[in-house]
């Protein structure tokens, strides 16, 4: 199972200012229903986590899985333990030959990152020969456990239901393209990454009770303090895992009408929220917006 809950850790990692938004990103749903002519699909919010003593699906969610026929997830994880999957994984965010983290840091940088791995036990040469997002990852992971998360991903939940019932399941992104994503997060700008990584820990359990509050409201406004940090804290970071991923993903959504299945879209709520969200890209687009409100 290690290689399962490692690479959960790194596609939890990956993972806009916006003062104005649209009146129905204040909707209270967690489903948005979005049209084009005759046709439509259902986007769902969710969260990375959800604990296990919160762990019930919305309504509206349960209605949208109901009424569609096809799953489409962020991406592919591995279903099973699967040793050459880890192996790759490893490979990809290890540094060749010759190459480490430390000395690409600031000693004030290395200092900090060495007392708060220490005080979860964890050796910073540890993570000397990989890259800046694996300590990222080693850093959420015990921000994670401080928070004793340990409850359920609503996006692993359905697509467990769906493979049982042999639903079509697809992905906005390919194993390699994660791969590459990861390998190269903090590349080139690895002090300010591992800065903004040390914040980010530090304010993780207020960012992550905001997100969860979000999520139970429907209320994408709250998620604008969060994205706006992100933004100015870690720019090229923001860019690459937000911005130019969702612009692929808007894409890709625009090729499921029209294509003889209804679909139901699962998406970090993160990514919906936003001037550059999937949401209102669409609606920018011409396609219709409306939330899925909850079943009487």
């Amino acid at each position: 199972m290690r290689c399962v809950r490692v690479w959960r850790r790194l596609v939890h990692l990956v993972v806009v200012s916006a003062s104005l938004l649209p009146a129905w990103l204040q909707a209270e749903s967690v489903v948005w229903k979005v049209s084009k002519d005759q046709d439509y699909l259902y986007l769902a919010g969710t969260v990375a986590i959800l604990p296990e003593r919160e762990f019930a699906l919305p309504a509206a969610i349960e209605a949208a899985y109901h009424e569609t026929n096809r799953l489409i997830l962020e991406v592919q994880l591995p279903q099973s333990p699967d040793t050459q999957s880890m192996l790759t994984l490893l490979q990809a965010l290890h540094y060749s030959e010759g190459e480490q983290l430390l000395p690409l840091l600031t000693a004030e940088t290395r200092q900090q990152l060495q007392q708060h791995l220490l005080a979860a036990g964890v050796d910073l040469l540890q993570l000397n020969d990989y890259k800046p997002a694996m300590v990222t990852v080693q850093l959420l992971a015990i921000e994670k456990q401080r928070l004793q998360l340990s409850g359920f991903a609503v996006a692993e939940h359905l697509a467990a239901q769906a493979r049982k019932e042999g639903r079509v399941i697809d992905y906005l992104e390919s194993f390699e393209q994660q791969l590459q994503l990861l390998a190269t997060l903090g590349q080139g700008y690895e002090e300010e990454f591992i800065r903004a990584s040390l914040l980010q820990a530090e304010r993780f359990a207020s960012d992550y009770h905001r997100q969860l509050d979000a999520w139970h409201s429907g209320d994408l406004q709250q998620l604008a303090p969060f994205l706006h940090w992100w933004q100015q804290n870690d720019p090229v970071t923001y860019q690459r895992m937000f911005c130019q991923r969702q612009q692929h993903w808007v894409e890709r959504i625009k090729t499921f009408f029209d294509n003889g299945y209804q679909e139901l879209v699962l998406l970090d709520v993160l990514h919906l929220a936003g001037e550059q969200g999937i949401l209102a890209q669409l609606q920018a687009q011409g396609y219709r917006v409306k939330p899925l409100m909850k079943p009487d």
